[in-house]
């Protein structure tokens, strides 16, 4: 049976990472530069950087 403590820690935030890493690479950005600095950060501070996409990094982005 599967806990729920395996789901708040694990499926969540992989689900979380996932869902800003679609809408990153989605997302028309209008500098190329400033899209890989976002997907660099999404991949290497997997759960703080999708938190950090979704809440900040979206709205403060020039968007096409």
């Amino acid at each position: 049976m599967v806990s729920s403590v395996f789901i708040l820690f694990a499926i969540v935030p992989l689900a979380l990472w996932v869902w800003a890493l679609v809408d990153l690479l989605k997302t028309p950005i209008q500098n190329s530069t400033d899209k890989l600095i976002w997907l660099a950060i999404v991949l290497v501070a997997n759960f703080l950087g999708s938190i950090l996409w979704l809440a900040w990094g979206k709205k403060n982005t020039k968007i096409l």
